[in-house]
């Protein structure tokens, strides 16, 4: 059984890594981290193919 991501919570995933990121080491770091966030939602995506 794989795991699937509710609507909302892949859309918040993205925006807490970049808070979490920002607030502990700055921007290039937060935009890092959103960014593999949100590969790793789309690639969750895909592989549940939704």
């Amino acid at each position: 059984m794989r795991a699937r991501l509710p609507g909302l919570a892949a859309t918040a995933v993205p925006t807490l890594a970049f808070v979490a990121a920002y607030g502990a080491d700055g921007l290039r770091t937060a935009l890092v981290a959103a960014t593999v966030a949100g590969v790793l939602v789309l690639a969750c995506g895909l592989g549940t193919r939704r």
